[in-house]
C-alpha cells in the first residue's frame, strides 16, 4: 500500500497552513526575549508539569479501556 496524492496533497496544504498560523501567531514576538524567559524557568517545574501531563494521559487511556470494555465484547 503506498502513499496516494490525496494524501501528500493534505500534508502539504496541512504544513502551508500551519506555517501561517505560526507566522501569524509569531510576528510581532520578540524571540531573543522568549529565549531569555525560558532561560530563566525552573526546572523542577517543568518536570512535574510534564510528570502531571504524563500522568493525565495514562488515567484517561485507562478510563476509556473501561468504559469501552462493554462495547468490545459486542
Amino acid at each position: 500500500m503506498g502513499v496516494t496524492r490525496h494524501t501528500v496533497w493534505g500534508l502539504i496544504v496541512g504544513s502551508l497552513i500551519s506555517a501561517a498560523c505560526l507566522w501569524y501567531a509569531f510576528k510581532g514576538v520578540d524571540l531573543s526575549a522568549v529565549a531569555s524567559a525560558m532561560g530563566h524557568v525552573g526546572v523542577l517545574w517543568v518536570v512535574a508539569s510534564v510528570v502531571v501531563g504524563l500522568s493525565s494521559l495514562v488515567i484517561r487511556a485507562i478510563r476509556w479501556q473501561v468504559l469501552l470494555v462493554a462495547v468490545r465484547s459486542l
